[in-house]
């Protein structure tokens, strides 16, 4: 039996219980209370960041045409090139198209003229204003008239030589303007605004980003079984051209001489000629199939289009490519490749679905690699891609010779690669999913090809922009005579892919047994432009052009000259710093007080990148962003 005693504290044994009970109170307290502050604290941080990232996901999903509608500030206004006529931003010190510096006069705010030129901005008197406005403008006139401009100048120049006029019958058809304008509505200072329909249809679209679990997925990938061994490629060897006499300095006269253009042409039968551009005859209307392009414009007013500022033919451009485009939920690709053939599978994989599928936003994923395709995976596939189609070794381009470089179709592609219309036509189909996707090609393309694709004239000037050497001794044939003496022929000298001389082709029938006399050299120079432009690459064109419009409406694309084409397909030829700093998002630690520090340091980089070459530009842009490119846009776009 237990036996309990009560034990009996003291007063002070008590009163050191309750104080203590106190103490743990009070602890317990300021421990909610300080719990309880950085909650809140956590919650405002949390909600802060949310609407920063609510905020830039807002601006990344910006569909590309309305960030257009915002390039111009307000109070700014473009300046037009005295070169190619071309509206460049107020920010650009020179022409995007053909890289002419912009010469402006202005009155400063306090009635002292200002005269820029490059990047220099200094204060002049009125007399020496006007002295020095008066010797650049009869410097541009000497340019112009004796053409002492650069290819690139030259070639931006010739972009509005060829127009589409309405002739009595009612029927387009192509015109050479000598002077190279462009339309009046882009000359006149007072432009009247663009169509609203061209220009404000902002209906609401889906955006790619926000797809439910409903949408559907189409998985493009090879087993390995399918996976074919990559073939064996020979080298391709330059192409060589057979020079007619010593080189002369008289191509520079070919842009001013009248000359015959010619156009691809494709009859009621399909068979694909090269006839003169004034005998074909064309409707003012541009029309669209809408059965295989359902919810794009089936008229496109063409004159009303080509005539707007390249800036807003861009939007309409994008809002036409987003009506093409197959929204995310109804469908969508996904291409599973190996990187180390990414060229070989995802030509396999692409060729063999329909062109209507190429329209559904792509998504890529290279196969044991772990990665989220937010676009860098896209952009480094195309670059790949690129290095591989474009590589001389590869068979399917070679360089043209000329100062401003291009690519041009080689034409022993049969020889080098048995599948080269399949190549070219993937080809096709990639250049116009970039356009779709928002890509550039990491090429640039020479100016026949491009109008070759745009349908545009091409005359016998042309031959600049792919041989400069053929050009010369051409025109030096031209404007020469007593040429019987050269002991010529209607013939030319291939050579195939070793170098090795090929039997010579016959530019006419029976050309071999006609000599070129001055009675007939017109005809021979037309007969060999045909066979450079036509003849030797016609197959390549068709099969390339195939791949472009099978995706895309054929008449979506005839808005643009090949210039504004070239700047589309390839971007911005110049990186500009302050646009890309301009448009870069910087995240601080603390995001709205950053320190000194910070600033410094991002002052640095900036800094420093400055002072890059244009190709170590491209190199950081590649690295940051996935892509050594600019979009015609600039920067605003955005690229991450």
């Amino acid at each position: 039996m237990e036996v309990r005693v009560p034990v009996s504290l003291s007063r002070h044994e008590i009163m050191c219980c309750a104080g203590l009970a106190v103490y743990i109170y009070i602890f317990l307290g300021a421990m909610v209370f300080v719990g309880m502050l950085s909650l809140l604290a956590y919650c405002y941080h949390q909600r802060r960041i949310a609407r920063y990232l609510e905020t830039d996901n807002m601006n990344n999903n910006m569909q590309r045409h309305s960030l257009i509608d915002s390039f111009l500030e307000a109070g700014e206004s473009e300046w037009q090139c005295s070169v190619c006529y071309h509206e460049n931003h107020p920010a650009k010190r020179e022409c995007l198209l053909c890289g002419t510096p912009q010469i402006v006069l202005e009155q400063a705010a306090v009635g002292t003229p200002r005269y820029h030129f490059g990047d220099h901005d200094t204060p002049l008197d009125p007399l020496q204003a006007a002295r020095q406005r008066s010797f650049h403008v009869r410097r541009l006139n000497e340019m112009q008239e004796n053409m002492h401009l650069n290819q690139r100048q030259r070639g931006a120049r010739r972009r509005n030589l060829w127009k589409r006029e309405k002739g009595d019958d009612g029927q387009m058809r192509w015109v050479r303007i000598e002077d190279c304008k462009p339309r009046v509505s882009i000359l006149t200072s007072a432009n009247p605004p663009p169509p609203e329909e061209y220009l404000f249809d902002m209906h609401a679209r889906t955006s790619f980003s926000s797809h439910t679990e409903s949408t559907v997925e189409t998985e493009l990938m090879l087993t390995p079984s399918a996976a074919a061994s990559a073939r064996q490629l020979l080298r391709g060897s330059t192409r060589k051209t057979a020079k007619i006499t010593k080189r002369t300095d008289t191509s520079e006269t070919l842009m001013a001489q009248d000359s015959v253009g010619f156009v691809r042409n494709t009859d009621d039968l399909g068979l694909v000629s090269w006839v003169p551009a004034d005998t074909i005859r064309m409707s003012e209307a541009l029309v669209i199939d809408t059965e295989e392009f359902p919810r794009a414009s089936s008229v496109i007013d063409f004159e009303s289009v080509a005539a707007l500022p390249f800036r807003h033919k861009v939007r309409w451009f994008l809002q036409e490519l987003d009506k093409v485009a197959v929204p995310w939920e109804e469908g969508h690709l996904l291409l599973k490749i190996r990187r180390d053939a990414v060229l070989e599978e995802s030509m396999h994989l692409l060729m063999m679905i329909p062109a209507a599928d190429i329209r559904q936003r792509l998504r890529i994923e290279f196969i044991d690699e772990p990665g989220l395709d937010a676009g860098g995976l896209l952009r480094e596939w195309v670059l790949l891609l690129c290095e591989r189609l474009f590589d001389g070794s590869y068979g399917l381009f070679q360089s043209s010779h000329v100062e401003n470089f291009g690519y041009w179709i080689n034409t022993n592609s049969a020889q080098l690669k048995p599948d080269h219309l399949k190549c070219f036509e993937f080809i096709g189909r990639l250049i116009a999913k970039c356009l779709l996707e928002g890509q550039l090609l990491t090429v640039h393309f020479s100016l026949p090809l491009l109008k070759h694709i745009l349908g545009v004239p091409i005359s016998f000037s042309d031959l600049e922009f792919l041989d400069e050497d053929l050009c010369k001794n051409a025109n030096w044939l031209r404007d020469h005579s007593d040429v019987d003496t050269l002991s010529l022929d209607f013939t030319v000298q291939p050579f195939d892919a070793n170098g090795k001389a090929l039997p010579p082709i016959e530019l006419v029938p029976g050309g071999g047994g006609i000599a070129v006399t001055d009675a007939n050299k017109d005809e021979y120079l037309v007969a060999l432009l045909k066979y450079h432009m036509f003849d030797s690459v016609h197959e390549q064109v068709s099969a390339l052009l195939k791949g472009i419009f099978d995706v895309l409406p054929r008449n979506l694309l005839a808005a643009f000259d090949y210039q504004e084409l070239e700047l589309l397909i390839c971007g911005v030829p110049k990186i500009d710093v302050d646009d890309w700093k301009r448009h870069t998002d910087v995240k601080f630690a603390d995001f709205d007080h950053p320190s000194k520090a910070e600033h410094k340091v991002i002052d640095w980089f900036w800094a420093i990148v400055a002072e890059f070459s244009q190709d170590q530009r491209a190199r950081l842009l590649q690295f940051v962003t996935g892509t050594s490119r600019v979009p015609v846009e600039g920067f605003k776009v955005n690229i991450h």
